[in-house]
C-alpha cells in the first residue's frame, strides 16, 4: 500500500487526478484531500507524512511554497499546475516531480513509478526554493494606476496601507484611508509588492509595514493587528502564517 496525499483547491482537479491515481495503482490509498495552506500546514502537524504527496503550487490562500518554508516533508513531493513558467531545472531536485493540468495518465504513472524507485527521505528543499526564485524572479511594481471618479491617478508603493479582498474583489487602501478598486488578485499582488515593506497575514489581507500600529495576542495562537486606518473587521494573523509574520517585523 502507498499513502498519498492530495494538496489541490480545485475540487474538478482533485477528483480526476483521484480518478488517475486509482486506475494507474488500486493499491494506492489517498489519505485526504487538502485546499489551503492553513489546511496543509494543520494537517502535516498531526498526521505522519504520506509516502507521496501531490501539491498544486497555486491554493486559495497563496503559494504552495510556503508550505516548504513551514515543513519539512518526508515524502515524495509531485507538483501539479497549470502555469508552465514553473517548469524549470529546480524541480529535478531529488525526489521532487513535476505534472502540468491538464494531467496526463502516461506522465502521472511515469511520476509514479519514479517515487516507487525512490529511497523515501526527508528531503532539503531550501535549493529547490532558492532555484525557483533565480529562474523566476518575480516582477515588481513601483505604483499602481487606480479610477477615481473620471480621472485616473498613480498611487506609490508608500501610500499604499494594506489590499484587502472582499466578495471576491480587491481593494487598495490607502493611508488616507481612500479605498479603490484593482484589477489584481491577493496572489498576484504578493508577487508584485515588495516582500519587505508588505506581507500577507491572512487569505484576505496583505499590510504594508506603516499601516501596523500594534499587534497583540489573540486565540489559538493567532496575532490581531492594529492598522491605520482601522479596517471595519478585525485583522487577525493566521497561525499558520505567525511565525513568519514575526520573522518578517525583525528584517
Amino acid at each position: 500500500m502507498i499513502s498519498v496525499l492530495l494538496i489541490e483547491d480545485e475540487i474538478p482537479a482533485a477528483e480526476r487526478l483521484s480518478e488517475l491515481i486509482k486506475k494507474i495503482d488500486p493499491q494506492m490509498v489517498i489519505l485526504d484531500v487538502l485546499d489551503s495552506i492553513e489546511n496543509a500546514l494543520d494537517w502535516f502537524s498531526k498526521n505522519a507524512h504520506p509516502q507521496i504527496v501531490f501539491m498544486d503550487i497555486h491554493l486559495s490562500d497563496g503559494s504552495s511554497f510556503e508550505i516548504l518554508k513551514e515543513v519539512a516533508i518526508q515524502s515524495h513531493l509531485i507538483f501539479v499546475t497549470a502555469f508552465d513558467q514553473y517548469a524549470v531545472n529546480a524541480f529535478r531536485f531529488s525526489s521532487v516531480d513535476y505534472l502540468l493540468k491538464p494531467i496526463h495518465e502516461a506522465h502521472l504513472s511515469e511520476a509514479i513509478e519514479k517515487c516507487k524507485n525512490l529511497t523515501l527521505k526527508e528531503t532539503d528543499f531550501s535549493k529547490l526554493l532558492q532555484a525557483l526564485q533565480e529562474q523566476n524572479p518575480s516582477p515588481k511594481k513601483s505604483r499602481f494606476v487606480v479610477k477615481k471618479k473620471d480621472q485616473l491617478i498613480h498611487i506609490s508603493m508608500e501610500e499604499i496601507a494594506y489590499f484587502i479582498s472582499e466578495h471576491g474583489i480587491s481593494f487598495l487602501i490607502g493611508l488616507n484611508g481612500e479605498r479603490y478598486p484593482i484589477d489584481y488578485s491577493l496572489d498576484q499582488l504578493s508577487e508584485l509588492v515588495p516582500k519587505n515593506q508588505f506581507i500577507r497575514v491572512n487569505r484576505k489581507t496583505i499590510i504594508h509595514i506603516k499601516s501596523l500600529v500594534a499587534t497583540s495576542n489573540w486565540f489559538n495562537g493567532r496575532l490581531k493587528l492594529t492598522l491605520m486606518p482601522q479596517p471595519p473587521e478585525d485583522i487577525i494573523v493566521s497561525r499558520d502564517r505567525v511565525v513568519y509574520f514575526k520573522s518578517w517585523l525583525e528584517n
